[in-house]
């Protein structure tokens, strides 16, 4: 069952008492917000919904708010350590659902292991401390990294691995309490650790390494890939979390200074579609570092790594390990 913070959302009404607001989820969260648009609407408030997908807390929509006329907008499904960005307010959403089960099968299967360090994404981050007490009663050692910036302690984002990399030599693996592999391969290639994921919805613990391994394996591909291109598409992102201008006109007099030529892009969804319609070579895109691994180009599409892992391969360098960091940013 999903737990959405309704007291935090309804606080925040009363303080504010806007006209309209505006509401944006992920897609997964999106089915479960008819409950909420009626209740807000009940209080004499207008809603929009907002219906683009939303993947992370770079998703804000103070833009949007703006342009819509809306008074506030409340993002619900990422968490992060400030709770306003602008007119956003960041609402938690967590599924409730225990670990007992899953951390027992860890246990069993993975009683060599002794030091451990604990990562989670916001819809878990709940379960830390709970986690943590269940581990260290079977003998474990745990760490939770420290927050910062954005992170809470134990948090990771898509793109930021702080409090991983930050205790990665005092563990011998990481557990991610959650579901999927997108966040723990990050975790993986950031730390140069095995992760294991302790999935609660279906009881399982599973080894994210050859993922990992993949992943790097297409993020090296890539570099190389670009390697003969002479034409290049700097890539901004029109999200607001992703608007990284500056970073991307370094990037384009960095490819100048190479001899290639540079042409600045903006966009809001970086998709295979869009990019075709340019006619270049290759692209460098600023907006999610994640873009770049998961998704699937025709022609190579670059993040910020792994374009100056390319501009180090130009000036006759070691490619070396531009994924091993705490920000792909």
């Amino acid at each position: 069952m999903l737990r959405i913070d309704r007291d935090r959302i309804f606080e925040e009404l009363e303080r504010e008492r806007p006209k309209r607001v505006i509401l944006s989820a992920p897609d997964g969260i999106l089915p479960y917000l008819d409950g909420l648009v009626s209740e807000i609407e009940d209080k004499g408030i207008e809603v929009i919904t907002i219906g683009d997908a939303v993947y992370g807390a770079c998703d804000t929509t103070n833009l949007e708010a703006d342009a819509l006329g809306a008074d506030l907008s409340i993002h619900v499904g990422h968490e992060i350590a400030t709770e306003r960005v602008g007119k956003t307010l960041f609402v938690r959403a967590s599924y409730d659902v225990g670990f007992e089960e899953v951390v027992s099968k860890f246990a069993e299967g993975f009683g060599g292991l002794k030091r451990v360090g604990l990562v989670t994404i916001c819809q878990d981050l709940w379960a830390l401390e709970e986690v943590k007490e269940m581990l260290e009663r079977l003998g474990y050692e745990v760490m939770i990294g420290r927050g910062r910036g954005w992170l809470k302690d134990g948090q990771v984002l898509g793109c930021q691995f702080y409090t991983a990399y930050e205790i990665k030599d005092e563990v011998e693996a990481f557990l991610f309490l959650g579901q999927g592999t997108f966040h723990p391969i990050g975790v993986a290639l950031a730390t140069g650790k095995p992760v294991l994921i302790l999935d609660p919805h279906f009881k399982e613990v599973r080894d994210v390494e050859a993922s990992a391994r993949e992943a790097l394996k297409k993020a090296i591909l890539g570099v190389y890939r670009a390697l003969d291109a002479e034409s290049f598409g700097v890539v901004i992102g029109l999200k607001e979390g992703q608007m990284r201008v500056k970073e991307a006109l370094k990037l384009s007099n960095e490819l100048k200074r190479f001899g290639k030529r540079a042409r600045l892009l903006a966009m809001r969804e970086v998709r295979e579609d869009r990019l075709s319609l340019f006619g270049l070579d290759a692209f460098i895109q600023t907006a999610c570092p994640r873009i770049s691994m998961d998704e699937v180009f025709s022609k190579p599409v670059l993040s910020v790594p792994q374009a100056y892992a390319l501009f180090r391969l130009w000036r006759g360098e070691e490619l070396g390990d531009m994924l091993k960091k705490p920000d792909w940013l």
